[in-house]
């Protein structure tokens, strides 16, 4: 088969440039949302222990490689076994929980990457 030499020309618009420049930054900001969201939800979790609670802020982090913490704190909680209301009285079994509480920000290499 015969090869035919070919020319091939890059076209470059600064119009077309700008409107990707301002879909990426739509795109980022929708993404923050549902990272957000997510965040949220993620938070409500309640960890039996505060190695879990760190391992599953790893794995969110993964399943969003564009956003880190910019901060990340574990609260600890007690609260009650049985559901009765009111302060528990001295000597009543009492469970602790732990919960993640974060604050995301974008990663600046993957962003870049992405852009």
């Amino acid at each position: 088969m015969p090869v035919f030499p070919q020319k091939w020309a890059v076209y470059h618009s600064a119009p077309m440039q700008e409107q990707q420049e301002k879909t990426f930054a739509k795109r980022l900001e929708n993404d923050k949302k549902k990272a957000e969201t997510s965040l949220r939800k993620f938070g409500a979790r309640e960890f039996a222990c505060e190695p879990d609670a760190r391992i599953a802020g790893q794995k969110w982090l993964q399943e969003h490689p564009q956003f880190r913490f910019s901060s990340l704190e574990i609260r600890t909680t007690t609260r009650k076994l049985t559901k009765k209301r009111g302060r528990p009285k001295a000597g009543e079994p009492v469970e602790t929980v732990y919960t993640v509480s974060a604050e995301i920000e974008y990663n600046p290499r993957a962003v870049a990457e992405n852009r």
